[in-house]
């Protein structure tokens, strides 16, 4: 019996070292393959300093120093102040389009909500 067991250990054995064999190739192959991709790494991001070098901005060469920045709606507008000061306020600020608004709409209990033009 005992023969039997050292010939199953030393085929045991065998096939443990095959398996190793394989593993360290296949690690080998891998870090070639990191080593190949990091390489290309490098290469694509002196390719990519290489062009942004190349597209440089135009240089903006001004003949007087910009003015302050305009405030859209001069008037001070307050909580108390009124509805209109207040909407001609945020529309100063928030340019957009007159002729289109909301007809419809949800409201805050979700239910639908009509929505109308209103002059201001």
């Amino acid at each position: 019996m005992k023969k039997a067991d050292k010939s199953i250990q030393i085929q045991l054995n065998l096939e443990d070292l095959v398996a190793k064999e394989k593993l360290v190739e296949e690690n080998a192959q891998l870090r070639k393959q990191v080593t190949s991709l990091l390489n290309e790494i490098e290469r694509l991001k002196q390719m990519l300093t290489i062009e942004t070098k190349s597209v440089s901005q135009p240089t903006v060469i001004l003949d007087e120093p910009p003015s302050p920045v305009q405030r859209p709606h001069s008037k001070l507008v307050t909580k108390q102040s009124s509805i209109e000061d207040k909407i001609s306020c945020f529309r100063s600020y928030f340019k957009g389009r007159d002729d289109e608004f909301a007809l419809r709409g949800m409201d805050r209990t979700g239910k639908p909500a009509n929505f109308t033009q209103r002059e201001i």
